[in-house]
């Protein structure tokens, strides 16, 4: 049909922040608050992150990290439970997930196009507001180097979710939201990123 449904883009990321909301909402509170967001309007020049970094419902500087969830619903043969970060190059953020994602039974990988997909999610709106922001996904076709043939397209069904590999994915997820709430220290970003970060005062 000509039904663009989104699954994997971005109805999987939807799905685990409100399965992450659910399952800490279940546990004891953690050092710091977390705030579960979902953004619209993200591939019409990322309007609906935009306008919460702009008029946000609670003072930016308090806020420790930006966990954007994308994709993480269709991962290539051979890649189940395997995770991968947008610009881990420019903060320590990857270095503190990793951990928490082992623990969750899942492996931190490198994937070719991490490092451009930093600017192209909306991640990139806190970013420039220099908030440590960076977007996680698991899926994808990492040998081949490129995201998977229904990005974008109606043919994004539900039917092509991997499920077990989902659920595994944001049980991990929920172990970085809590190791990011917890920890005492705040992550930062490299030379390198902030260097990055001011550029993007100039785009």
């Amino acid at each position: 049909d000509s039904i663009y449904n989104g699954a994997d883009d971005d109805a999987s990321g939807t799905a685990a922040v409100l399965m992450i909301a659910e399952a800490m909402a279940k546990r004891a509170r953690p050092a710091r608050s977390v705030a579960f967001v979902l953004f619209s309007a993200e591939e019409r020049g990322l309007r609906g992150s935009e306008a919460f970094a702009n008029r946000p419902p609670l003072p930016l500087g308090a806020v420790v990290a930006n966990c954007n969830i994308e994709m993480i619903g269709r991962p290539e043969p051979g890649h189940e439970r395997k995770v991968w970060i947008t610009g881990r190059e420019l903060s320590d953020f990857a270095a503190i997930a990793e951990p928490a994602l082992r623990r969750g039974g899942c492996e931190l990988i490198d994937f070719a196009l991490a490092a451009d997909l930093f600017a192209g999610s909306d991640n990139l709106s806190l970013a420039r507001k220099g908030v440590v922001a960076h977007s996680i996904s698991a899926g994808s076709l990492i040998e081949e180097k490129r995201l998977h043939d229904d990005y974008h397209r109606p043919s994004d069904e539900v039917g092509k979710l991997d499920i077990a590999h989902m659920t595994a994915v944001i049980g991990a997820l929920l172990e970085v939201v809590v190791e990011f709430a917890d920890r005492q220290e705040r992550p930062r970003y490299s030379e390198k990123g902030l260097e990055y970060v001011k550029s993007l005062d100039r785009r």
